[in-house]
Order: C-alpha cells, then structure tokens, then sequence
C-alpha cells in the first residue's frame, strides 16, 4: 500500500472477504501459501475476494527550530497537520552582538524561515501546518535597541491597573515560559494604554539590558521586580532609567550587577522619590 504524505498505512494481518466488514478474518498468525493465509474455519463454496485491512495512522515528520548553531535547536517529531504556531519554541533565540561598535544596536529576532538566507521571518498562521521534514531557521536583523523590531509584545505579560475601577494602564512582567535573553526593548504601551509599572522579571535571569523608550510613562519599578531569592538577580549591566519614573521598590535591584562604562552612564530621574532597601 502507498504512504499518503498526511499518513502512514499498516497491514493489521486481518482480511476482508468481498469487500465487506462484515466478515474479518484473523490471518496474522496463519501459515501462508504462496503468499495467501490459510483459515481453517474458512469454507470455500464459490470465488472469493480477499481484501486486506489496514490502519491509517497520521505520518510524523521532523520538525527543527535552530539559529543555525548546536546551543539554539529544538528538534522533534509531529504529527501531520500539527499547526507550526502551536510548536515554536518558547525560548527565544539569541545573536550574539558584543561585537557591535555601537552599544545601543543589536540584532532583533524577527522570525523563523525554512530560507536561511531570508530577510523577513514568517508570521505563523492558523494555515501552517507540518507537512514534511523541514528545518526553520531564525532570522535576525541589525537595528537600533529602540527600533520597533526589537520590541515584542508576545514575550510579555500585562497585569492591568485600575484607578477609580477604571484601567488606566499596565504593569509589564516576563512571560511565564518565555525565555529572554541579552537586549531587550520594553513596549510604552499594551491595548493603546501605557505602561506603568515594571513587575517580576526573575524568570529570565539572562538578560543584559533593558531599554525603554524615553516618552514611556512608566512610574515604578516592583518590589523584588529583578531580584528574588528563591531565583537570585537577573544579571543587568545596563537598565534605562528614563525621566518618568518616581518610584524604586524594595529589593527591586538587589545584587543585580549594574555595571555603567564609557557608553553607559546612571543618572537617576529628576523626579526620583523613593528608593526601597
């Protein structure tokens, strides 16, 4: 029997007399003659036709998820018709970028693409199926930390905050599941409201930097928001203190190990009003 690209046939060793479920016969452990079982129970009166029965069972592919080096690739085997959006991998891959002249680039993440030389990523969609083997790639481009490339909503998620049982903006915390890493760039805005706040970012202990863009309305930074004890500090040389913040919560910076050089300096805002132990 031929394989269908969407599944794979097996013979059960049951046979169908005439083209009829009605009668199936257990030949899978029988003695064969040229080729044929031999059924004791079976009595032949006229000509017959034996049918085989099969299961069909969806094929696997292999499906691989790499930046083109061995400590970014997620490799495994899927079901055809699995959507492609549901297997993306949660961490989120990483371009070295040290060797950058300019601080403030990086190379954003826009996407996987099964053509390693493409310049855009393909948006996932409910239409993208696995259908074969085949190797996505991810594709990374050059832009400024602030460029909108570099900024992700998906990796985030945003806990709403009511004044007056009205939501008048968000508090920005990591995505549980997502993995970040290096530069990051924080969103001003979630639904068309801003960003208030800054929440827990233990979770994704690799990240280097962060920088905000310098019209965010974001006014507080949480307790513990990069340090807790249970995970230990998220290893920031570089955090973009813009001029709207006021607020600094306990612990929020404990042991997180900022390092300003000739590219970076610290100059807290002017409206700073509290800084926590």
């Amino acid at each position: 029997m031929n394989q269908t690209g969407s599944h794979v046939y097996s013979f059960t060793g049951k046979w169908y007399i005439d083209n009829t479920d009605s009668e199936l016969l257990d030949g899978s452990d029988n003695e064969m003659t040229n080729g044929w079982p031999i059924f004791d129970s079976l009595v032949i009166n006229n000509n017959i036709t034996l049918i085989p029965n099969f299961t069909a069972d969806l094929r696997a592919y292999k499906i691989i998820f790499t930046d083109g080096t061995d400590e970014f690739r997620y490799e495994n085997d899927y079901d055809y018709g699995t959507l492609l959006k549901d297997i993306v991998p949660n961490a989120i891959p990483y371009k070295d970028d040290s060797m950058l002249t300019d601080p403030k680039k990086t190379y954003a993440f826009i996407g996987y693409n099964s053509n390693n030389t493409a310049d855009n990523g393909i948006n996932f969609g409910d239409s993208d199926i696995v259908s074969g083997d085949k190797i996505y790639y991810a594709i990374f481009k050059e832009v400024s930390v602030y460029d909108d490339l570099n900024i992700h909503e998906e990796y985030y998620d945003f806990d709403p905050i009511q004044e007056d049982e009205v939501i008048v903006g968000y508090t920005i915390k990591a995505k549980v599941g997502k993995f970040l890493k290096g530069k990051i760039t924080l969103p001003n805005k979630y639904n068309g409201l801003p960003i208030l706040e800054i929440g827990d970012f233990t979770t994704n202990l690799e990240i280097s930097h962060i920088f905000i863009k310098n019209d965010s309305q974001i006014r507080k930074i949480n307790n513990h928001a990069f340090f807790l004890s249970a995970r230990g500090a998220v290893q920031l040389d570089y955090f973009d203190f813009v001029p709207s913040i006021i607020e600094i919560g306990d612990y929020a910076f404990a042991q997180v190990p900022l390092k300003p050089d000739n590219s970076h300096s610290y100059v807290f805002p002017q409206n700073l009003k509290k800084i926590g132990t």
